[in-house]
């Protein structure tokens, strides 16, 4: 039942897996009529009638202006689609403005707003007219101001940039998803390990890499309208990473107490600070400084190895875990440096694409083993815990036993405050069902005697068999002397009820004696001899009266 239950519920994970692959990859034909998409990046020229090429704009101090004539088939055929490049502009039909581009930038944004995808109205015209654009240049490295120029449906427009990107927004989400699965991990069962240390920042350094190589796939600048932020998100996580980069490593060897993470630590937080102080204050942007984080990331790579390789040597045998280790971090740092020279060789659009490969390797790399550590670690505390358990139970009666209830006794002598009853147990004739019918027939009474008294002091208290045929119950709550008296009650009608049913010739027999113990002020070994006293005299009692 067990097996068909598991298989059911993969049935189900397969189902919905497979709907989200229909969902994300396939597109529903809704027969609506595209538009013609009309390739515009030709045909225009400058002030002077020099041709322009829009992949190389000429630089000059002014503002600058282009033109292009606009058919009316071009004009009927959609919007003015593309995408700008740090510079603000106006557009003009024939001499009218139709399109005001100049963003407001806090602060925060820095100096420019990086890739902003366009869609613009051109109202129907007769005959052929002059499209204008006036711009202004932010900044000038050699990227083109104006891409993918096109005059088309702008929903269509929108919908081709998202769906040539999706891919790499996916990969982005998936791993993002895996790094806030790490930290919830971490928090749910190393909560007071050490491990809690390599498991966040393990889970924090995969989503703060997700958010970077985020970038260039135009999800946000399409959602939200904002180019800036997704600029200045990717920026702030890149400057962020040597963070915990530097303790899951520091942790994952053992060398937290090494002076180098002090130093990285230390290097990453002056250069946030730089950063953030040269940018708000419009000294720098961040583009400017990025030299700067890139060179606290190289020095971090490099303490990085270095403790590997001296725990390695340390260690001195082929550990798996730096096994782990060397091959996720060795593809991430190799495909993070060529993504860094690709910027700094000029090729600034999607500037983590082939890190974001290298991501998904070392995020199913370390999330796998980080899983398998966990399994084990399950494993074996499930066999710490069932050795813990046999080491307090006892095994004939299923009782605690001597060690669980001495622990339990100090944890009411260290609590300092309470009121309990002590109760000591002693099967009368014992020795003689032993002796007469055997120690087969004194383990029966034995089990007996302890299911009376569990279920009868059970109820209040905790029980224990401290020895042959010796239990003692702790009764404690709110009024410990009423429970002694329901207990008793039950007590005897369970022993009565037992020697009725099973009418053995040496019946069962239970001597008791309890004394009031107040935590705090009395000495628990004195309360247990006071009550093992009252227990014996209630023993000769009994075989006096029986």
């Amino acid at each position: 039942m067990k097996r068909l239950m598991t298989d059911i519920n993969l049935i189900v994970c397969f189902l919905v897996f497979a709907i989200i692959i229909l969902v994300l990859f396939f597109r529903m034909d809704d027969g609506n009529i595209e538009r013609p998409v009309i390739d515009i990046t030709n045909g225009w020229v400058y002030e002077d009638g020099s041709s322009v090429d829009l992949n190389d704009v000429r630089e000059s101090d002014n503002y600058m202006s282009i033109h292009r004539t606009v058919t009316r088939e071009e004009s009927a055929s959609g919007s003015l689609c593309f995408i700008s490049r740090d510079c603000f502009f106006y557009i003009y039909l024939d001499g009218q403005i139709i399109y005001d581009f100049h963003p407001f930038m806090t602060p925060l944004y820095g100096k420019y707003y990086g890739n902003y995808i366009h869609t613009v109205n051109i109202p129907g015209v007769e005959e052929n007219s002059d499209l204008e654009i006036v711009f202004d240049v932010l900044r000038y490295d050699h990227q083109p101001l104006f891409e993918n120029m096109q005059i088309t449906d702008s929903s269509s427009y929108i919908g081709k940039i998202l769906s040539g990107n999706f891919g790499s927004f996916q990969v982005s989400f998936l791993v993002f998803t895996a790094g806030i699965f790490l930290v919830l991990l971490g928090f749910a069962v190393d909560i007071r390990s050490e491990r809690l240390a390599e498991t966040v920042s393990l889970g924090t350094l995969i989503i703060l890499l997700s958010l970077w190589t985020n970038t260039g796939t135009y999800v946000f600048e399409a959602v939200y309208g904002n180019s800036a932020i997704p600029r200045v998100l990717e920026v702030v996580s890149l400057m962020l990473l040597p963070i915990p980069a530097m303790i899951f490593c520091a942790v994952y060897t053992g060398h937290m107490n090494s002076i180098l993470v002090k130093i990285e630590l230390l290097l990453s937080m002056v250069n946030i600070a730089a950063v953030f102080f040269m940018v708000l204050t419009g000294r720098k942007d961040y583009s400017d400084m990025l030299i700067f984080t890139h060179l606290v990331i190289l020095t971090g790579m490099a303490m990085c190895a270095y403790m590997v390789f001296k725990g390695m040597n340390a260690n001195k045998t082929k550990d798996r875990r730096y096994i782990f280790l060397l091959v996720s971090f060795g593809i991430l740092v190799l495909t993070g440096s060529a993504d860094m020279m690709r910027y700094y060789t000029g090729n600034e659009g999607d500037v983590a694409r082939v890190t974001r490969i290298g991501l998904v390797f070392f995020t199913v790399i370390l999330t796998l083993y980080e899983i398998q550590n966990y399994m084990e670690m399950s494993k074996k505390g499930m066999e710490a815990e069932l050795k813990d358990r046999l080491a307090h139970i006892d095994s004939l009666t299923g009782l605690p036993n001597r060690l669980a209830f001495n622990e339990s006794e100090s944890e009411i002598k260290a609590s300092g405050k309470g009121k309990y009853i002590f109760v000591q147990f002693d099967i009368n004739y014992l020795k003689q069902v032993n002796d007469n019918f055997g120690h087969k027939e004194g383990d029966i009474r034995i089990k007996a005697a302890a299911d009376v008294i569990k279920g009868s002091f059970g109820k209040f208290g905790e029980c224990f068999r401290i020895g042959g045929d010796e239990f003692f119950s702790i009764l404690g709550g709110d009024d410990p002397v009423k429970d002694m008296d329901e207990a008793i009650k039950l007590f005897k009608e369970l022993i009565e009820r037992y020697n009725g049913e099973y009418k053995h010739e040496v019946p069962l027999v239970i001597a008791y004696g309890h004394a009031e113990y107040n935590a705090g002020t009395d000495d628990p070994e004195m309360v247990e001899q006071t009550a093992d006293q009252r227990m014996y005299d209630n023993k000769r009692h009994l075989k006096e009266t029986l």
